[in-house]
């Protein structure tokens, strides 16, 4: 079974020894003796509320509470005349007696309302701490996403500077490319780099369309930002014996076929 023990204690007030009839108690012979049992006559009724209780044990209330206390009669029937004569006690009947100011000062707890009070004594105090943690954590998130938003801004203002475009700093794409670059340390300067090497390469080319975040800032990133500068990338004559745009990847022969057909047919025509 589960232990659910109560706990009782009796909150002393801070004016105690101002309180006037303890204040006389005090001056009477023995009075920090008749104190001392006055405390320990609240500190017996707290399991009751304030009420002490006769059981029959001794012929009188006096003497069993002498008993009860261990102390000495005489001490205890001076202290229990006196709190009777300024009504710091009262008879509710001949089994019970009732200390009135002592009821307001007691208090108590089982052992797991106790338990449950401290829990929710350190939740308090780590919702306080949690909070001042959470505001902490909010500034240096709203410094990051501040920083976020100014190498966005940084990067796609110079690219749109330097390859007269009009890339938005908002778009999601763009930013997911900035991102994965940032995530992999590079910075504002690498970025730009970039840019300025691949504007003047591509620039004014039938390159120019690849100056575009996605293509700049991807996984060719790293290989961009440490090629060699080169020079602007010239367009190809067109092949000027025929009408085909001269490439690396034209196939000699097959226009050579091409050409002897055309003679051929315009031989037999003749």
């Amino acid at each position: 079974m589960a232990d659910n023990k109560k706990y009782y204690w009796l909150k002393l007030q801070d004016d105690f020894f101002k309180q006037k009839e303890i204040k006389k108690l005090r001056k009477i012979a023995g009075g920090d003796t008749y104190t001392i049992i006055y405390l320990k006559l609240q500190l017996l009724s707290l399991k009751t509320d304030g009420i002490l209780v006769f059981e029959g044990i001794e012929s009188n209330i006096v003497e069993e509470l002498a008993l009860e206390l261990d102390e000495d009669i005489e001490n205890v029937r001076v202290t229990w005349l006196y709190l009777e004569k300024y009504a710091v006690v009262e008879q509710i009947n001949d089994e019970q007696f009732l200390l009135p100011k002592t009821i307001e000062l007691i208090g108590s707890e089982t052992s797991v309302a106790a338990r449950v009070r401290k829990h929710r004594e350190c939740q308090k105090m780590l919702q306080c701490n949690t909070s001042e943690t959470n505001g902490n954590t909010e500034i240096e998130i709203d410094k990051e996403i501040e920083k976020d938003i100014k190498i966005y801004v940084s990067v796609i203002d110079y690219l749109n500077l330097k390859c007269n475009t009009k890339y938005k700093t908002s778009s999601n794409k763009t930013k997911t490319c900035i991102d994965a670059r940032v995530n992999e340390n590079f910075t504002l300067e690498d970025f730009k780099t970039v840019i300025d090497k691949k504007s003047l390469e591509w620039l004014n080319t039938d390159m120019a369309k690849y100056l575009r975040p996605e293509t700049l800032f991807g996984p060719k990133f790293e290989s961009y930002l440490n090629q060699i500068d080169t020079k602007p990338v010239q367009k190809k004559p067109a092949n000027k014996f025929h009408n085909f745009t001269q490439s690396d990847n034209v196939d000699l022969e097959a226009m050579a076929e091409q050409r002897r057909n055309e003679l051929k047919e315009k031989f037999n025509k003749s």
